[in-house]
């Protein structure tokens, strides 16, 4: 079997730009790109983007919740934000055996991603947030953002 050489990929904080972003500005940039660049028989591209945490939310009507429901009532409800949530959650993990266990495998997923790099990354489209922004709503890898969040409060 041939070796295999373990291939060094740059690492990104995905929090790093999680402070500060000013969504307006950045709202009318998008949109104003989309107007002069989309023409309207052009197929529509998908991107990959980094998106701060702050701006990504979960679809709050998925079938199997991710977290707890008491914290995930009080993040929807804009009461918490995602630093509160994960941190609420890892304390419950503390005196509770079944939700440590689900902390500890999301946290387990979120350093493997790390480690080995994501293959299908998080799917979702903007809609337009409570104020006037633009939110990325999650389609698919709720629980690789609800890991990836655990694991930096943890940190």
């Amino acid at each position: 079997m041939p070796e295999r050489r373990k291939v060094r990929r740059e690492q990104h904080d995905a929090f790093e730009n999680d402070e500060g972003l000013d969504l307006g500005s950045l709202a009318t940039k998008v949109a104003g790109q989309e107007e002069a660049v989309v023409a309207p028989t052009a197929p529509q591209l998908e991107a990959i983007e980094r998106v701060p945490a702050s701006q990504i939310r979960p679809d709050r009507f998925q079938p199997r919740p991710v977290p707890p429901v008491e914290i995930q009532a009080r993040y929807f409800d804009g009461k918490i934000d995602w630093r509160q949530a994960a941190a609420e959650w890892l304390a419950l993990a503390n005196g509770d055996a079944g939700h440590g266990t689900r902390v500890r495998e999301l946290v387990a997923m979120a350093e493997t991603i790390d480690e080995h790099g994501q293959i299908k990354p998080i799917t979702g489209s903007w809609i337009e947030g409570p104020d006037g922004g633009f939110l990325f709503l999650i389609e698919t890898g709720e629980r690789r953002f609800w890991g990836a969040c655990l694991r930096h409060v943890a940190e």
